[in-house]
């Protein structure tokens, strides 16, 4: 276990020790490539977690007056309206259109064309408690009518059982309070996402890490071919050497990631390409400390203890 933490620390910082990474037991870059892609999940679920009400409500503007003036008008209308079992608990589907959105709740989303059509004026801002899954858009246009942003939220109600307007209506006049209930269902909704987002960030990794393996291998064994090295690397070498590499990237990316999540993506890709040309290039550089590598270690002397 000292023998892989002295590889972990080397190669972190090292791009001699990571050149080293074919004279150890290829189990050690298998544990930094775990340990790099556990590194990269953690500012995803931060940014989930972190994103607070007070944006979600920013990014729907005047979404408060809205559901306040609807909890209101379903109250004349005497219509209850409540999440329960994940779904929208409604008598019969209800529309209005209050301060620019137009407002759905207990209807079918793929039944309404305006949710994808941004060409119509009247349905450019929606809010839509579909029967199992919420929608919500805001969208900006400059005086000349054309689109120029757009803002959505979208999710389940698997956050939100229980909620009931009538706590809206309860709290009208109570802009605090009110605030305060908004938010949180437009969190618990955010949040309802939490699972596919992360799915959709492991894919994305995983697909990024595969292509960069595959192709960082190919061109540190092409440099090293062609370059001054004594010794010379074959694709399983080069393959566990660019895998050892990913951690120094990792570290980095996620220190990144939590401070601002949306350089997230780039500065991986970024700080992983150049953690790769520092690896070809010293395949051909003159400097012999990068030559032939040498250390006692051997594969079947290694074992993981705890």
């Amino acid at each position: 276990m000292k023998n892989f933490f002295l590889y972990l620390s080397g190669v972190l910082y090292s791009t001699k020790q990571n050149l080293l990474t074919w004279k150890h037991p290829k189990i050690y870059p298998l544990l930094i490539l775990l340990i790099s892609f556990i590194m990269l999940l953690s500012p995803i679920q931060f940014n989930m977690m972190s994103t607070s009400s007070e944006v979600l409500i920013n990014d729907l503007p005047h979404i408060e007056e809205v559901l306040k003036s609807v909890s209101i008008d379903l109250k004349e209308k005497n219509i209850d309206v409540k999440i329960e079992n994940d779904q929208i608990n409604i008598q019969e589907p209800y529309q209005n259109y209050i301060e620019g959105y137009t407002i759905y709740i207990g209807v079918h989303l793929k039944e309404y064309p305006e949710v994808s059509n941004l060409e119509v004026q009247k349905t450019d801002n929606l809010v839509v408690f579909g029967n199992d899954r919420f929608y919500a858009r805001y969208i900006e246009r400059n005086e000349r009518n054309v689109l120029e942003n757009t803002r959505t939220l979208s999710g389940t109600y698997i956050r939100s059982n229980s909620f009931d307007f009538d706590y809206i209506y309860e709290k009208k006049n109570n802009n605090e309070e009110l605030h305060s209930i908004i938010g949180t269902l437009l969190k618990m909704i955010f949040l309802s996402n939490s699972g596919s987002n992360l799915i959709f960030w492991i894919l994305i990794i995983e697909t990024y890490n595969l292509i960069f393996l595959l192709v960082g291998s190919f061109l540190l064994l092409l440099f090293n071919i062609k370059g001054n090295r004594d010794y010379k690397l074959n694709y399983s070498q080069s393959f566990f050497t660019i895998m050892g590499s990913l951690i120094f990237p990792s570290l980095i990316t996620s220190f990144i990631g939590m401070i601002s999540f949306k350089y997230f993506a780039l500065s991986y890709v970024l700080l992983s390409l150049i953690r790769l040309f520092m690896l070809c290039f010293y395949q051909i550089s003159k400097n012999n400390k990068y030559n032939q590598l040498k250390t006692n270690i051997k594969d079947e002397d290694f074992e993981l203890n705890f």
